[in-house]
């Protein structure tokens, strides 16, 4: 599964992130990628499709999974480093995520008990001077959790400049704020997966190769 999942970052790592419909089009196959993975590697907890989501329908945003037969949760899937992570951010490359703003306003309003599921995994690389590690884990964070760094002002917040004109419908006016003209989110939390929990890792920095 981890090499099926390298070969598919490196066949779409080039196409542009602002192409919002295909990445959710791309999500969806991920989803299922990811509960085969879950399936075999995965004792506790277990997880399912969320029946409530139209998983055939594009633009269905109700959360993606079932967690234990009651919790919701979303799947994330990062195959890309954030290589600036640790000069603009203080959060080591090795272990950054985003989480768009959008979703955690979203979150908020809708589904406050959530659960939100990390799937990352990029090969060892180096840009512009910054390096990354080999990284092939899972990790799952409450919202509860990111809520509580928000309001002690303790994450850093990624402006994406290539996304400046603001979403005029189709989200309330908070929300709005935080997407641009086709929807896609113009500023991210960074996360550092070492404060959430691991479930799964194939590979992990500093850690080496491990099977559970």
């Amino acid at each position: 599964m981890a090499t099926l999942l390298q070969q598919d970052a490196a066949r779409h790592k080039d196409h542009i992130n602002e192409d919002k419909l295909w990445w959710v089009k791309h999500g969806k196959q991920m989803e299922r990628a990811f509960l085969r993975l879950a399936d075999e590697a995965i004792a506790n907890p277990s997880f399912d499709l969320n029946p409530d989501k139209d998983h055939d329908c594009d633009w269905d945003t109700a959360p993606d999974l079932i967690v234990n037969q009651r919790l919701r949760a979303d799947l994330k899937v990062q195959q890309t480093p954030f290589f600036k992570a640790g000069a603009l951010h203080n959060v080591d490359p090795n272990f950054a995520v985003t989480f768009n703003i959008k979703d955690y306003l979203r979150y908020q309003a809708n589904y406050p008990d959530i659960a939100l599921i990390f799937w990352v995994q990029w090969e060892r690389g180096s840009m512009k001077g910054f390096h990354v590690d080999n990284h092939d884990a899972i990790y799952a964070i409450r919202l509860d959790a990111i809520r509580q760094m928000v309001a002690e002002d303790a994450l850093s917040v990624c402006h994406y400049k290539q996304r400046r004109t603001n979403r005029i419908i189709g989200a309330d006016n908070e929300q709005k704020e935080h997407l641009d003209v086709h929807g896609n989110a113009k500023s991210s939390y960074v996360l550092d997966l070492r404060l959430m929990t691991r479930l799964w890792a194939g590979f992990v920095p500093g850690h080496g190769r491990r099977t559970h």
